[in-house]
């Protein structure tokens, strides 16, 4: 009986050099998981964006100008004209002079693009514009192509292209010499005028001469062969 028990302690002595260890007692706390340390990557910024330059202002092309019954572009019947930079302006106050060698007349509100030639020859500028005594736009006078209305009719457009784009027209007036449109709005009234001559006299026979813009209860009118224009010049 000695030698066994001499063998159970010889055997226990065993596992614990071993590194077999024996079970933990019931109840007691259970060993601490080993954890191991991750690096946490770094999120990666996010670009700055680059501003855009903005485009520069520019003046208006003359074939970008919109005609309708409130006016002609930026230019609003019933408003001031608007000032901004001559360089930018569609409208610029200016200098005519009506006669040779007379003095010109100051403070006229001029047409900020080139001259051009009528269809009946001649040499005006694009459109012409009236301000009243308080300062507003009461008239404008389209003289050359270039601005149209919305649905497209210009200068030298012809009458069977009015009659198209125009069937819903307020007014038709037939004067002795030219037949105009009249289309009302709200705010002002567009008249879109064709010579109707057939004498040979002007090469606007058949075609819009005049396109104008004036107030909402204003009577229709012809200015072909009249001196019914805008200038500060006595055409009488």
């Amino acid at each position: 009986m000695r030698h066994l028990r001499l063998l159970g302690a010889a055997a226990a002595l065993a596992l614990v050099l071993t590194g077999c260890a024996a079970p933990a007692p019931e109840g007691a706390a259970p060993p601490k998981p080993t954890t191991t340390a991750t690096a946490t990557a770094k999120p990666t910024p996010t670009p700055t964006p680059t501003p855009t330059a903005s485009a520069a202002p520019t003046k208006p092309a003359l074939d970008d100008l919109i005609v309708s019954p409130s006016g002609l572009g930026p230019l609003v019947l019933g408003a001031a004209p608007p000032v901004t930079d001559p360089a930018l302006d569609v409208l610029v106050i200016g200098s005519v002079t009506c006669d040779p060698g007379s003095a010109p007349i100051t403070g006229v509100w001029l047409a900020n693009y080139p001259d051009g030639t009528t269809l009946g020859g001649k040499v005006t500028s694009p459109f012409q514009v009236a301000v009243n005594d308080g300062g507003a736009i009461s008239r404008i006078d389209v003289r050359l192509a270039g601005p149209h209305t919305d649905r497209g009719i210009q200068i030298g457009s012809t009458a069977e292209e009015v009659v198209a784009a125009y069937p819903d027209a307020s007014e038709i007036v037939d004067f002795e010499r030219a037949l105009v449109y009249a289309v009302r709005g709200s705010t002002g009234t567009l008249l879109i005028e064709m010579d109707t001559r057939d004498d040979g006299a002007e090469s606007g026979f058949g075609k819009v001469v005049s396109i104008r813009v004036g107030p909402p209860d204003v009577p229709v009118y012809a200015v072909s062969n009249t001196g019914n224009v805008i200038s500060p010049c006595n055409l009488g």
